[in-house]
C-alpha cells in the first residue's frame, strides 16, 4: 500500500531517493569490513598458538573467525556511523 501511494503521489523516482548515499555507504562499509576482517585474521594467525606444524600456516578455529568478524563489524560501525547520521539527517530535512 505504501509503495503504491508513494509512486502515485511523488512518482517512481521518489522510491529511489537517497539511493546514491546508500550505495556509497554500502560500498564503503563492505570495503572496510573485508579489509578489517582480513587484518584481524592476519593478526590472529600471527599471534600463534597450537595447530601449525613447521612451515605451515596456523588455521583459525570457528571462534577465532567469529571474533575476527565481530572486530571487523565494530570497525565498520565506528568508521561509517557519521555517514549514516548525515544521510538520515539529509533524508529528514
Amino acid at each position: 500500500a505504501a509503495l503504491r501511494t508513494i509512486a502515485a503521489r511523488e512518482g517512481l523516482q521518489a522510491l529511489y531517493g537517497g539511493l546514491a548515499p546508500a550505495l556509497v555507504g554500502g560500498a564503503l562499509s563492505w570495503g572496510i569490513y573485508f579489509a578489517a576482517y582480513e587484518e584481524a585474521k592476519r593478526l590472529a594467525v600471527a599471534r600463534g598458538g597450537a595447530g601449525a606444524g613447521a612451515g605451515e600456516a596456523r588455521r583459525l578455529g570457528t571462534g577465532e573467525h567469529m571474533a575476527c568478524a565481530a572486530a571487523a563489524g565494530a570497525a565498520v560501525s565506528v568508521a561509517t556511523n557519521p555517514l549514516w547520521v548525515v544521510k538520515t539527517r539529509m533524508a529528514l530535512g
